[in-house]
């Protein structure tokens, strides 16, 4: 060792303080001493460089164990040796309890002598101990960046099986792990996705129950918890090889486990789990970004689906029973001119019913398609011109909303909503109702004074062909419950303060 070394020397005698400092100078010129007469002063002297510590038992307020106490909590590695008086083995005993890094005598032939070189000795295992950790600590930070990298090319991979595949061989290549497996949970087992170049065949199953109680890779996807097992044979599990000594196991969060093992026990160490964790944190936030775009293409073409369906029924209602109709109507118009008969006007009103059903039918299919022109529509403003275009009989709206109050809406459908909501009141509520439409924190309500909605009925309103009214459809609320879900709202419907139907539509956007 071709260093200097610092010691500190505690003592509350600096006679005896002296004669350590130039005992030790003596018996290794690389030794400087710096003196300190109590724990306080000691604790006030560490700045850093101080390459040990000899301290006195006896000292004033204190004494060295509650010195070396006080030293561990700011540095737990610093060498610390504790120079008392002969004979005192509970003192050895609590100072070796407490951490001390050696013990010594004062009295004795060679005390000093004995000092210096147990100085020394622990000065170069404590530089040694720090060279190796900040060697591995570089080493574990190589990893870490070469992981990052590695990141990079999971998080572009296309499909789970070029994940796992990633996983694989950056366990290979960068963690050093010889034997690796990457298993996918596929129903009720996992099944290997992934393996070492390295593996054969035989090294591992073809799939393991996820149940499987003697197994740690099932066990791991079960629990969410990593583990690291220094010697298989010590445990009650049955490995895919019985040459299989030790085993890191990391679950892959619900997508399955990943798996390193080594003939040798004891191969793994917590620094290991710590790089494997990191790596297949990066595996499963792509793995989830993957489930996320599976599911997305297929409620997108499921929607599309759907919408071809709605298109080809929205012809079908527009051609094919508008068509026939219009010919029936164009031929009843003939009829009236050459006869009189009463039995014409309920063939028009027939008529006038199935008019307002494919009406009501496009306006349902449209209602099924999600909005696609979103804006901010003034409600009151809305309220106003639905009020207009409606047949309100001798009814009265009173709207209770700011002018202010706009909602995030397709303007088109939220009309229509408004349109149904204010028929449905006038045909059931009678002539003379009197609708309040007014504000919620996150939507509004429309209530009315008529006969209500019984409670055992309520859930049912919004199903097609629901209706109380001799000559309703059906459709109106079904359209309104159709538009409030493509917007994503919610709609229920209770009883007003007036006795009557209360319809509150919530989860919009509101600003005022």
């Amino acid at each position: 060792m071709a260093d200097s070394v610092r010691v500190l020397y505690v003592d509350d005698d600096p006679a005896f303080a002296d004669r350590v400092s130039a005992a030790l100078r003596q018996e290794d010129d690389r030794i400087t001493v710096e003196s300190a007469t109590s724990a306080r002063a000691g604790l006030e002297r560490l700045d850093g460089e101080i390459d040990c510590i000899v301290s006195a038992y006896a000292l004033p307020e204190s004494d060295g164990i509650e010195f070396l106490d006080a030293v561990r909590k700011s540095d737990p590695d610093l060498p610390f040796v504790l120079f008392t008086d002969a004979g005192d083995e509970t003192v050895a005993s609590e100072a070796i309890a407490a951490g001390v890094t050696d013990y010594l005598p004062k009295e004795g032939g060679d005390g000093l002598s004995a000092l210096a070189d147990r100085v020394v000795d622990a000065v170069e295992s404590y530089r040694t101990d720090r060279r190796r950790y900040e060697r591995e600590l570089e080493e574990q930070q190589i990893k870490i960046r070469a992981l990052h990298t590695v990141a990079a090319r999971i998080n572009t991979a296309d499909s789970s099986d070029t994940v796992y595949e990633a996983v694989v061989e950056a366990a290979e290549a960068i963690l050093d792990f010889d034997i690796t497996i990457a298993d996918a949970a596929v129903e009720d087992v996992l099944v290997p996705r992934a393996v070492s170049t390295e593996l054969s065949t035989d090294e591992y199953f073809e799939e393991t129950p996820i149940g499987a109680e003697d197994n740690l890779g099932a066990e791991a996807y079960r629990t969410g918890e990593s583990s690291v097992i220094d010697d298989l044979r010590e445990l009650d599990v049955v490995p895919a090889d019985s040459e299989f000594r030790s085993v890191l196991t990391v679950p892959i969060g619900d997508y399955g486990v990943l798996q390193a093992a080594d003939h040798n026990p004891g191969t793994f160490d917590e620094g290991d789990l710590e790089l494997a964790e990191l790596l297949v944190a990066h595996a499963r936030a792509r793995l989830s970004q993957l489930e996320a775009r599976q599911e997305l293409q297929q409620r997108t073409e499921e929607l599309q689906r759907k919408n071809e369906r709605l298109d080809e029924f929205t012809r079908f209602v527009s051609h094919d029973l508008r068509n026939p109709l219009n010919v029936a109507q164009g031929r009843l118009e003939l009829a009236a001119e050459d006869c009189d008969s009463e039995h014409l006007n309920e063939v028009a009103a027939a008529h006038e019913r199935m008019a307002n059903l494919i009406e009501d039918l496009l306006t349902l299919a449209r209602a099924e398609k999600p909005p696609t022109e979103y804006e901010w529509v003034a409600l009151a403003e809305l309220l106003d011109r639905c009020w207009r275009t409606v047949d309100t009989k001798h009814a009265s709206l009173d709207v209770d909303i700011d002018r202010g109050v706009t909602l995030l809406a397709d303007h088109d459908r939220l009309r229509q909503l408004l349109e149904n909501l204010l028929r449905n009141s006038v045909q059931h509520g009678g002539d003379a109702v009197t609708i309040t439409v007014g504000e919620l924190d996150d939507g509004f309500y429309l209530a009315d004074d008529g006969e209500g909605i019984p409670e055992s009925e309520r859930d049912s309103v919004f199903e097609s062909g629901y209706t109380t009214a001799r000559n309703g459809t059906g459709f109106g609320l079904s359209i309104v419950k159709k538009i409030t879900e493509a917007h994503g709202w919610d709609i229920d419907v209770t009883e007003s303060s007036e006795g009557g139907a209360r319809f509150e539509i919530t989860g919009v956007d509101v600003t005022r």
